[in-house]
């Protein structure tokens, strides 16, 4: 589903999954933002899902994940064997290594595979892949892992992974 131009929701509730997936892509350049299991494999689905829209998977030089839950991360070692560049924080980087319980992958009756990131994101920094350029920001609470990257070329786009807000 391509939600804004250039910006593409490739995983998640439309498609009767939990967890949400994006694609952004412009000329020069294609992000993967979160990819994960939960329920059922899903990598097959967001493929399909990629292919709709004319998006070659393979093609996307970074997935950039905004925290080390299993819902939102599994697919990493997957992807990564196929060249695509890991992208997240210091606290997600070093849960994708261990493949432990930060991953939660007991949530979902799953065997997380472990991955080494090949790019660790600190707070403010700017991750740049082509024109795409993302903020990141830290923001721990649903997990101490959790960045937001902020996207302010495609019209303030940011995943916030599952960050919640308590109104405080």
């Amino acid at each position: 589903m391509q939600i804004i131009p250039g910006v593409y929701l490739i995983n998640g509730f439309p498609y009767g999954q939990h967890q949400n997936g994006y694609c952004i892509k412009t000329g020069d350049a294609q992000v993967l933002i979160d990819s994960g299991d939960l329920e059922t494999p899903t990598l097959p689905l967001v493929e399909r899902n990629c292919e709709r829209w004319g998006i070659d998977i393979a093609r996307s030089s970074h997935l950039l994940i905004t925290h080390s839950h299993f819902d939102h991360s599994s697919h990493a070692a997957r992807l990564q064997k196929n060249g695509t560049n890991i992208v997240c924080s210091r606290p997600c980087a070093d849960a994708l290594a261990a493949g432990d319980d930060r991953c939660v992958g007991f949530a979902a009756h799953g065997r997380f595979e472990p991955c080494t990131a090949d790019r660790i994101v600190d707070d403010g920094e700017v991750f740049t892949v082509g024109s795409l350029r993302f903020t990141c920001m830290s923001a721990p609470g649903h997990a101490d892992s959790s960045i937001v990257p902020d996207n302010p070329q495609r019209h303030g786009f940011m995943v916030c992974g599952r960050h919640y807000h308590d109104g405080a």
